[in-house]
């Protein structure tokens, strides 16, 4: 009997938990949009992650799950974007604003836009979300631009994707 209870509570407690994830990834997807001549941006991680981090980097109790597109959380978002994201291109950093959030099952995500920039030949991104909260945390970089589809797996600590576009 005693088995029985205890094999129950571990069942219980495997799905009431749901900072619990096997895996640990990011993803940062750029689309360029040829009429307005910026990159549309959508950053998806895990809620439960991103709420952890804030709280350790910036010691800051929110609860995504509930409110994700005020403006204390679009200040967050940026907060701590702008401290592990780098997005530019040949000759230029490229700035962004957050133009909201969006929640979807555990996952968040948040959608930025670049500056107008025209057509560029490369686009160079340095990622490092997540990087000081897991050390196996992988980025997921992708990148549409015209026909062009490409993609790059960054492995903490690796932070760099560059994308040429021809």
């Amino acid at each position: 009997m005693k088995k029985i209870f205890a094999l129950l509570f571990v069942v219980f407690s495997a799905f009431s938990f749901k900072e619990v994830h096997p895996f640990h990834v990011t993803l940062l997807q750029f689309k360029y949009d040829n009429a307005a001549q910026t990159y549309q941006v959508s950053c998806k991680m895990f809620i439960n992650d991103f709420e952890n981090i804030l709280k350790k980097s910036h010691e800051a109790n929110v609860d995504f799950y509930k409110e994700c597109n005020d403006d204390n959380a679009k200040r967050l978002f940026k907060l701590y974007l702008d401290k592990n994201v780098w997005i530019g291109t040949e000759d230029k950093t490229l700035t962004y604003n957050i133009l909201g959030a969006e929640r979807e099952d555990d996952a968040l995500w948040i959608y930025l836009e670049t500056e107008t920039i025209t057509t560029p030949k490369n686009l160079k991104v340095k990622s490092t979300l997540l990087y000081d909260l897991f050390d196996d945390e992988i980025n997921i970089i992708q990148l549409e631009q015209n026909k062009l589809k490409k993609s790059y797996k960054n492995t903490n600590p690796k932070s760099e994707s560059f994308f040429v576009i021809e």
